[in-house]
């Protein structure tokens, strides 16, 4: 395989030489990064056929999802992105256990304190989506104190971010932070789910190679040789010796990755693909 016919393989499997809808390009990219909710537009309006301003949060939610960044995907793929501790903390109320908010030394919420104004804030939101600010008054209403609000709405997460990953709320998929119910689903086990998102970026946003993998998961090489080890993958070297072993080189495979022969640099060293 050339560089050349891999970066074609890049560009078509991630919808960007034939655009597709809408669903489509979400569901088979696990979503769009959605920090910067400009730059998750113009990711869909380059790939799909069906963008829409005015229909774009159809079917749509925003949440933490990989690499533990927001990102807006189809609403369907909640029970796959939110795992909720193998669903036993899905819609959880009890908030003893250690976490990685509740051990910072910044953390001033009491397990009661903090499943107090949990409530507060669904019951606000049963009404109406709500802005960050919004919910930040309804809550300093009830009592909520200046160090209780710096952890609750904590730049980073806090104890808003721990809502949206027990299944109680998302994001609205729009610029301006808001938060929305999220509707029922139940989640899917984590090792099952995780192995899905893999199919789907090998599939994707391949040919590309286990340390990539490695960086988009935030996984080690253990995790993704384990992922590709229960996926049906084959290899083809690039800028090198090439070996085709399912496919012809002039069709475009169902799941492909790149292995590291001898180094990073792709462009001067040889590395093998998978598809």
């Amino acid at each position: 395989m050339t560089i050349e016919e891999l970066k074609l393989r890049q560009l078509a499997n991630q919808h960007l030489l034939i655009p597709t809808d809408k669903m489509t390009v979400l569901h088979d990219l696990c979503g769009v990064q959605a920090q910067f909710m400009t730059n998750a537009i113009h990711s869909l309006k380059i790939r799909c056929f069906d963008y829409r301003e005015d229909t774009l949060k159809e079917g749509l939610v925003k949440n933490w999802t990989v690499r533990g960044t927001v990102h807006v995907f189809a609403e369907d793929d909640l029970s796959l992105f939110i795992h909720c501790n193998n669903g036993r903390d899905y819609l959880s109320r009890d908030w003893r256990g250690y976490t990685f908010w509740n051990q910072r030394d910044t953390w001033s919420l009491t397990p009661e304190r903090q499943a107090y104004f949990v409530n507060v804030i669904l019951d606000a939101l049963k009404g109406a989506e709500l802005t960050r600010e919004e919910l930040k008054n309804v809550c300093r209403q009830n009592g909520m104190t200046e160090p209780e609000e710096n952890s609750m709405f904590d730049q980073w997460g806090g104890g808003i971010r721990e809502m949206c990953e027990r299944g109680f709320m998302n994001y609205v998929v729009q610029e301006k932070k808001a938060f929305c119910l999220s509707p029922a689903f139940t989640p899917i086990p984590e090792r099952e789910a995780k192995l899905e998102m893999a199919r789907r970026y090998f599939t994707h946003m391949g040919p590309s190679t286990v340390h990539d993998a490695m960086y988009y998961f935030h996984a080690t090489a253990a995790q993704v040789k384990d992922w590709l080890s229960r996926l049906p993958v084959s290899t083809v070297e690039c800028k090198g010796i090439l070996t085709i072993t399912r496919h012809t080189i002039r069709q475009f495979p169902n799941v492909c990755f790149l292995r590291d022969l001898t180094s990073f640099s792709w462009l001067t060293k040889k590395r093998k693909a998978c598809f």
